[in-house]
């Protein structure tokens, strides 16, 4: 695997073309930065995607991917990728910083998954609706807590939910497959430890959450 890091060149000739490559607007960079991504990787009409990436910063991106990206279009100043082949051992101690599109199941048949909605939503439509301004903070923090910590329980890591930030919370409407979709967006941050080595790369490398296309789902590591 391969973990890169590029930036937008600034230069006249990609300057004109900014309104297009990084639009005003959370939803509208999203989608463009979802094309740019592809740009990337896509050497071809059969090709599946085996990447996940994130926004740093307007313009400026991280990626993680079974192949290095090829910038062919001359859009991007690009890091020398770094190859990722982790040694983890049970209690290792890694600072973390994910951004995802935590959803849970609800409304399933007996039988059949149910539909996936936002944790943070599903918080928050449980509290009256007097009360949902002044408890959305809470919610969200909550909600993202909790999620993580069942994330953990099935991918090999523990948090202490105690130690965990969630500095942003934020909804995407995007275009895909439809009508624009709405995505509920956590970044969480903090530190975990590593209880299942071998089950906690592989989920690393699949990433968390769901909306991997549109920039989450990608798990920045830094031990301890």
């Amino acid at each position: 695997m391969w973990l890169s890091r590029l930036r937008l060149r600034n230069d006249a000739s990609i300057a004109a073309l900014a309104p297009l490559l990084s639009p005003d607007g959370d939803s509208a960079r999203a989608g463009a930065a979802h094309r740019l991504m592809w740009a990337l990787f896509a050497d071809g009409p059969e090709r599946k995607r085996d990447f996940l990436w994130r926004e740093a910063e307007a313009g400026v991106f991280y990626t993680w991917s079974e192949r290095p990206p090829v910038d062919s279009h001359g859009l991007f100043e690009l890091d020398p990728p770094k190859s990722f082949e982790p040694t983890f051992a049970v209690g290792d101690r890694l600072n973390f910083m994910l951004r995802a599109n935590a959803t849970v199941a609800r409304g399933s048949e007996k039988g059949k998954r149910g539909k996936p909605c936002d944790v943070v939503m599903d918080t928050i439509f449980k509290v009256p609706a007097a009360e949902r301004a002044d408890r959305r903070r809470t919610a969200v923090e909550e909600s993202g807590r909790a999620w993580l910590a069942r994330q953990g329980e099935r991918g090999g890591f523990a948090v202490d939910v105690r130690e965990i930030r969630v500095p942003s919370y934020h909804v995407l409407r995007v275009e895909h497959s439809g009508p624009k979709a709405r995505l509920g967006v956590l970044d969480l941050e903090g530190a975990l430890t590593v209880t299942d080595p071998a089950i906690f790369i592989e989920r690393v490398r699949a990433g968390f959450g769901r909306a991997k296309a549109f920039g989450c789902g990608l798990m920045l590591l830094r031990r301890v």
